[in-house]
């Protein structure tokens, strides 16, 4: 409430005030500041110092800024929208949280993240399910071949969000076939039971799952 009518009182000047808050705060204070983005005033006036808070590799800051938050949605041209998207999968963030995901989804963003899921299947890696859902709009020709790939060689999990992905892509020949494979999850996609935030929980069940295992493992090897 303070900063919000500090904001208020200083409008654009409260950008300087923000940043040397930003600087000396810890990770409490940073989320807090973080989380009033949305009501403060002025807030084209903080773009700047939003985007380079983003190149924290704390996962919590980050998730302050991107997740359940619509100043990135609302303030962000499309260059730190798209790195704040591709940085939040390569640091292991989750995308449905993210507001506006579908709203802002774009041409460019769409490229990036194809050359980004080839450099970790070049390398054995796994690629997010929740990728797909960045490039469905724009899925034709190569997209398309590489949501093959998903539907050949994926899990469960990679293929339901590859299915979730054909509902926004346009009309051809090879997303009929795409969706005639994957028939399996049309009637959950239709019924609403299969939606991208049953894909996150699905994830975070996973991992949870795999986590427990390493776990177990670690204690049967003492």
């Amino acid at each position: 409430m303070i900063l919000t009518d500090i904001s208020k009182d200083n409008g654009s000047s409260f950008a300087k005030r923000f940043k040397e808050l930003h600087r000396t705060a810890d990770l409490g204070e940073l989320i807090a500041l973080y989380s009033g983005l949305p009501i403060y005033a002025a807030p084209e006036a903080l773009v700047e110092q939003t985007a380079l808070g983003l190149r924290t590799n704390i996962k919590a800051e980050f998730e302050a800024i991107a997740h359940r938050n619509p100043f990135p949605m609302e303030q962000f041209e499309e260059n730190p929208w798209n790195n704040m998207v591709l940085k939040s999968l390569f640091i292991g963030v989750m995308l449905e949280p993210i507001q506006g995901l579908d709203e802002r989804a774009n041409p460019e963003l769409a490229r990036i993240l194809r050359d980004y899921s080839h450099e970790r299947w070049a390398a054995d890696r796994f690629v997010s399910p929740e990728l797909w859902r960045c490039i469905g709009p724009f899925a034709k020709d190569e997209y398309l071949d590489d949501f093959q790939k998903v539907v050949d060689e994926g899990n469960d999990t990679e293929k339901k969000g590859v299915a979730l992905a054909l509902a926004s892509a346009p009309d051809s020949e090879q997303k009929d076939s795409l969706i005639e494979q994957l028939s399996e999850f049309s009637a959950a996609i239709e019924s609403g039971e299969l939606t991208w935030t049953a894909i996150a929980d699905e994830m975070f069940e996973n991992s949870l799952a795999i986590t427990r295992k390493m776990n177990t493992e670690v204690e049967l090897t003492r």
